[in-house]
């Protein structure tokens, strides 16, 4: 096989059971590309029922009169969520259709679709991924009591950040006690309620007068994560990981607010593009959904001393070399389909790929760094690069690279051969300096008089992240 190393190098993860943390990587997406990867992070994320589980990836066809949509799953696509995802399109449908009746230019949310049309739409969001919102909502245990009574000592009273702070707990408290409420009875007429209260305050926290203050508050109560609103108001964000590339410590306040926002964030984006008349169209052509079949792949692990790394403190998942089975990640398979209508049907699809979370490193690796750099060397009709969200930096197992060997007759090369290679040189050389930089921070504690180290040691993962 060639390439033999790619997935176990995918399979290390740190001696002491902790995963791998490289630095997180975030693309420039072009502004043309950025609302069609807004709809796709959307579906994918509201397809998300079981927290604990469910990873989606969706990738968008639009014709002159129909829309298609490629949809995954890490463990398979349940009939439910099919149903679901065509009942949001549905609701969709209907709310693009009125706006455009009755308004020619682009209107603002709030005028272009009634408070009941949001709240409707908002609760069929929450009765599919309440599992999900009640996961994020119950972290609110001793950390939120002992994180909030910190925050309040800190801030002092009659501040005018203090007053916003207690304001939000309020919020949030509300929130809670509607969010049980459902959960004890399963009353639907409790979800627009529920979601109009996310909205509420979704408003007050971004779109609001009080929004410059909110920021800065935050910002004071969780120092080190400057970058969290950026990034968790773009795509949900379950990680713990600094923009460092550091692990976060701690109870994080803005986090925990945004990852309850999060349905409301994609929700909003949905119905604002389903008003606009440039992507009306999206919503209002009859849709197909494909929901793509689990890819199963036959690898070879091989432990940690054949791979040559020189990487101490790092293990493999097996003593032994090992045939494992492994499921394609949902975006690999994606992908794969995708080159797979563009080469064989000649269907061209939005080159576009939205995640329910960020990628890891293995599949951003070979999407939105491999493939790129082959498309440089051979230039392929109808393939292009694809847009994606980002990378979370982690090494994910299980895991095993898309099986590309049908596209060699179409596009007159060994695609695989070189997706494969390209991925291993830059999945090899990222843990290289991994273990660079490793040995340099435990040089750093072992040896506290010299300082320059950590100095030295954050520069090379911020050099590691622009490359």
């Amino acid at each position: 096989m060639s390439a033999p190393l790619l997935e176990s190098y995918c399979h290390l993860s740190e001696d002491h059971g902790g995963t791998i943390a490289l630095p997180r990587d975030t693309p420039v997406v072009r502004d043309f590309d950025k609302p069609i990867l807004e709809v796709a992070n959307a579906l994918a994320t509201l397809c998300v029922h079981d927290p604990q589980s469910d990873v989606y990836a969706v990738a968008l066809r639009l014709t002159g009169d129909s829309l298609k949509i490629y949809v995954a799953e890490n463990n398979g696509v349940p009939e439910k969520t099919k149903n679901h995802l065509e009942k949001l399109l549905s609701k969709l449908s209907q709310i693009a259709t009125a706006s455009q009746s009755a308004l020619e230019n682009t209107p603002p949310l709030e005028d272009a679709t009634t408070e009941s049309q949001k709240n409707d739409f908002g609760a069929i969001v929450l009765k599919h991924s309440f599992p999900k919102f009640l996961h994020s909502l119950t972290k609110r245990g001793t950390p939120w009591t002992k994180r909030v009574a910190r925050i309040k000592e800190d801030l002092g009273d009659g501040d005018d950040k203090a007053e916003m702070f207690q304001t939000i707990v309020n919020n949030l408290d509300a929130i809670d006690g509607i969010a049980h409420l459902y959960d004890d009875t399963q009353k639907e007429w409790i979800l627009p309620m529920l979601y109009k209260c996310l909205s509420e305050l979704d408003t007050v926290i971004r779109r609001s007068s009080a929004t410059p203050l909110i920021t800065e508050m935050l910002k004071m109560i969780d120092p080190g994560d400057e970058d969290a609103l950026t990034r968790l108001a773009e795509l949900e964000d379950d990680t713990d990981i600094n923009a460092d590339g550091t692990l976060r410590r701690g109870f994080s306040m803005t986090r925990f607010i945004y990852r309850l926002l999060a349905i409301e964030i994609h929700t909003r984006r949905l119905l604002r593009l389903a008003v606009s008349p440039s992507f009306v169209k999206i919503f209002t052509n009859p849709v197909e959904i494909e929901c793509c079949p689990l890819r199963e792949r036959s690898i070879t692990i091989y432990p940690h001393n054949s791979l040559k790394l020189g990487t101490p403190g790092l293990v493999s998942s097996f003593e032994t070399t090992k045939e494992v089975k492994v499921s394609l990640h949902a975006e690999l398979n994606v992908f794969q389909r995708l080159l797979e209508a563009a080469l064989m049907k000649k269907e061209q699809p939005y080159w576009v790929i939205g995640i329910s979370k960020l990628m890891c490193v293995g599949c951003y690796t070979v999407i939105a760094k491999a493939f790129p750099a082959i498309l440089q060397r051979h230039t392929v009709h109808g393939l292009t690069p694809i847009t994606v969200q980002g990378s979370d930096g982690k090494l994910s197992s299980p895991w095993a690279a898309p099986d590309l060997s049908f596209a060699e007759q179409y596009v007159g090369f060994d695609l695989n051969l070189e997706v494969r290679e390209c991925t291993e040189k830059f999945i090899r050389g990222a843990l290289c300096r991994y273990a660079e930089h490793r040995s340099l921070s435990n040089k750093a504690e072992q040896n506290p008089h010299h300082n320059r180290i950590p100095d030295a040691y954050s520069l090379a993962l911020s050099s590691l992240r622009k490359t």
